[in-house]
């Protein structure tokens, strides 16, 4: 109890530093967009602009509010999001929901002492979370390699930080599926792997494919595996050379040449043959590849299939004037990407601000370029689910929050944080 009241008094102090500094800034509450029709509409999505908050605020203040004032659901979006203080980890690791832990017990932030602490913990899953956190401290992850938990060891067994006694104790795990996904670790010696890239146990072969650190030489061996999952993902790992790539984009499973397509080291005239293959998640891998040739991206924008469209028009090295013409195709879903992506000109935004369908609109509406003056606009819409959009956007927040500390906070907090 005394742990949460001081935890409070925090909260308060960091709201009204945060207050201060707002209200001397160059702005008044009078000068930010539309601050009162903003108040509105929160007001009456409360409990989605709340969600919001816990999800994506970096806020410490408001964080720390819905820590003390919100729900479960609040909480435990509070302990997943990356920017939660260490004062709020601590008070969540706490918590009676074991989501709530498991969360705690991942986070990136997460305290030594709060780690050896759920480490500990009655639950499995919140020990695998601090089993698979790189933060945990070696001692405890060679504790945790002998947990009776299959879920913690297999968490142990994936951490990029294992000590190499702990990496002995989980080779000669009781356990296959644990002795398998040991060969996925970052930290395994090149010679291990090159024997293990032999075994014929398929599942092995599998996690040597998924290792980040498996030598080019052993990729291009399991490039000619008879399993096509250890195949695609030998497809998928960023360390397969071009040569090795060449090859699987003609391999017969339709999946192994999509991960071909989408990898970042498939050569351009690979790429080129591959935004004509058959299969249509094979071309929605070639569109979505920011090194795929502008030739082929513009014969994707005009591809039949929907989808390879919607992932043309989220290519980051898309021109204008093919993303203005995907911005005014006729299936409501392409336009809805084109709306969604973050790279996405000012000019087309506003065009999708008005477009006929409410999807599109709740994309420009949470999308993180829309402007003030749109995000204004979008305020109005009459559709529920458009200005849910909007109070997901760090902008309009950002605004609100201003408002708040620029001069309205008496009205509305704490009150308005309680749900």
């Amino acid at each position: 109890m005394a742990e949460r009241a001081t935890f409070c008094k925090q909260c308060h102090t960091t709201q009204e530093d945060s207050a201060a500094k707002s209200s001397t800034g160059s702005g008044s509450a009078n000068e930010l967009w539309n601050s009162k029709e903003l108040f509105s509409l929160a007001d009456k999505h409360r409990p989605m602009l709340l969600l919001a908050f816990a999800d994506n605020s970096s806020s410490p203040w408001i964080l720390n509010q819905l820590i003390v004032d919100g729900d479960e659901v609040h909480r435990w979006l509070v302990a997943l999001n990356p920017h939660t203080p260490a004062e709020g980890l601590r008070v969540l690791a706490s918590d009676a929901l074991q989501n709530v832990r498991q969360a705690v017990a991942k986070h990136p932030s997460c305290e030594r002492g709060i780690l050896l602490m759920l480490s500990q913990d009655a639950e499995n899953g919140v020990r695998a979370g601090v089993a698979s956190n790189p933060s945990t401290p070696l001692d405890t992850q060679f504790v945790l390699s002998t947990d009776p938990s299959i879920q913690v060891r297999t968490s142990v067994a994936s951490n990029p930080k294992l000590p190499p006694q702990a990496m002995q104790s989980l080779e000669a795990d009781d356990d296959e599926q644990v002795r398998a996904i040991i060969f996925s670790n970052s930290q395994m010696p090149l010679g291990r792997l090159r024997l293990a890239a032999e075994s014929s146990n398929e599942s092995v072969r599998f996690w040597v494919a998924t290792n980040p650190r498996t030598p080019v030489e052993i990729l291009h061996h399991l490039s000619g595996d008879n399993d096509e999952d250890v195949r695609h993902q030998v497809a998928e790992n960023p360390n397969t050379q071009a040569e090795t790539l060449e090859v699987l984009s003609s391999d017969e499973s339709e999946f192994v040449r999509w991960y071909v397509a989408s990898n970042a080291n498939t050569a351009l005239v690979v790429l080129k043959k591959l935004a004509t293959n058959p299969g249509a998640i094979v071309r929605e891998g070639a569109a979505a590849n920011p090194n795929t040739p502008l030739r082929s991206l513009r014969l994707l924008s005009e591809d039949l299939e929907i989808e390879v469209r919607q992932k043309v028009a989220t290519n980051p090295n898309l021109p204008f004037d093919i993303r203005s013409e995907l911005a005014e195709d006729q299936d409501w879903q392409v336009r809805a990407s084109v709306a969604a992506c973050e790279d996405t000109p000012v000019e087309i935004l506003k065009k999708l601000a008005t477009d006929k369908h409410s999807q599109v609109r709740y994309n420009v509406a949470e999308n993180t370029q829309t402007t003030k003056d749109l995000l204004a606009v979008l305020a109005k819409d009459p559709i529920r689910e458009v200005a849910h959009g909007l109070l997901s956007n760090r902008t309009a927040q950002q605004i609100f929050l201003d408002s708040l500390a620029a001069g309205n906070r008496e009205k509305y907090v704490p009150d308005w944080f309680k749900y």
